[in-house]
């Protein structure tokens, strides 16, 4: 539970290297004593560079369903999984960046290849292994995969039924609707979530897809020109509605980790 005291945390140094977090308000949070603790987050994605300084300790052991382990490294040139991940739970340790929920933890579910795509009978066993996991957040961070159908859908069904929460991309080209899977997440009970990417100065980014018919399980979080976690040991910034997943995935992270008593429901209210 929270502290009774609703302080809000000083800025410092990790902190002001990313614009979202002071977006997202989590000085408030973070003073009050929510910080992710004991909230864990399924990563149907990349990889994770799990030995990054900023990860290390935050990375619980996955499955690579391309090509065996634990989910443990990307190949991404775009460093997808290890980005998402830093925004999401970077250590706050005076070095780099830190994460949204800096105590919560990844399992990570290797499914994209180092092209950062995937089948969808992938990604369906990605979501089926997140879903038979501890993590109460299942961050898919997909948008537009040509195959995405059936397969997919009864994956995401099988999540939201299990009690997930499923955070998925809008997506970065700009359409008046989001791409699929996200779409599904109007069919998910109230447990899925799309995410579209905010711009520094407020508003929309101009590349990220709009809400269209799926009003009510559309979000936006910061996505433009985010500093993060790369899977050569370093930072990079890059823009995307898949960094605004990791952002919301994070601020799940803080309400699921300070009331666990939550539903899934609740939580995405």
């Amino acid at each position: 539970t929270l502290s009774s005291v609703q302080a809000q945390e000083m800025p410092f140094e990790e902190y002001g290297r990313s614009w979202g977090l002071s977006s997202l308000g989590v000085l408030f949070p973070w003073g009050a004593g929510a910080t992710g603790q004991g909230a864990v987050i399924a990563l149907v994605d990349s990889g994770v560079a799990a030995g990054h300084v900023d990860l290390a300790g935050r990375i619980l052991p996955g499955r690579d369903f391309v090509s065996g382990g634990a989910g443990t490294s990307d190949a991404t040139a775009s460093s997808h999984g290890t980005f998402i991940a830093g925004i999401a739970v970077g250590n706050r340790n005076g070095t780099g960046i830190v994460g949204t929920a800096y105590n919560a933890r990844i399992i990570p579910v290797r499914v994209n290849d180092a092209s950062n795509l995937a089948p969808s009978a992938r990604v369906a066993q990605g979501i089926d292994f997140a879903t038979a996991s501890p993590a109460r957040i299942i961050n898919l961070a997909r948008a537009g995969g040509p195959e995405d159908g059936q397969v997919v859908q009864n994956a995401l069904m099988a999540a939201a039924s299990a009690g997930k929460v499923v955070v998925m991309p809008a997506g970065n080209v700009g359409g008046g609707s989001p791409q699929f899977p996200g779409q599904y997440a109007s069919q998910m009970g109230g447990r899925g979530l799309i995410v579209g990417s905010l711009a520094p100065g407020g508003g929309l980014s101009s590349f990220s897809n709009r809400a269209g018919a799926f009003a009510n399980n559309y979000v936006v979080a910061p996505g433009e020109s985010i500093n993060s976690t790369t899977r050569d040991g370093g930072y990079g910034t890059s823009s995307g509605t898949s960094w605004a997943t990791g952002f919301a995935s994070g601020a799940l992270a803080l309400l699921l980790g300070a009331f666990p008593e939550l539903s899934a429901t609740d939580a995405v209210k």
